[in-house]
């Protein structure tokens, strides 16, 4: 099953923000991406080097329980996936450093 992968910009909307609706469809190139969990707050940040490939992956897995990251898979069984959202991260120069690195959220390894 391959799904099309939203980014919803920050502060906005969507009534489907895994799904097919979208602000921001992405490619498959290079970025950092954080999936949240609305209801809690919670936030997962990884890195790939196909972007859209690893979101549909995460999504995919999250949807049949098999998702890897333990933390993310428990809201999203308990929360449900309409209380998730997707974004793309601002990525920063060497020596640069950006708040959500200092609270690793729902990541259980130090490097994303």
């Amino acid at each position: 099953m391959t799904t099309d992968i939203a980014l919803i910009a920050n502060n906005s909307a969507s009534s489907d923000p895994c799904g097919q609706s979208s602000v921001n469809v992405i490619g498959d190139g290079p970025g950092v991406y954080q999936i949240k969990c609305i209801a809690n707050g919670a936030t997962y940040t990884g890195s790939s080097i196909r972007l859209r490939s690893r979101l549909q992956l995460h999504v995919n897995l999250l949807r049949t329980g098999r998702n890897g990251a333990a933390l993310m898979q428990q809201d999203w069984d308990a929360y449900g996936e309409s209380q998730f959202e997707i974004s793309s991260v601002p990525t920063f120069f060497r020596g640069e450093r950006a708040d959500w690195a200092r609270n690793p959220g729902l990541n259980l390894m130090r490097v994303a």
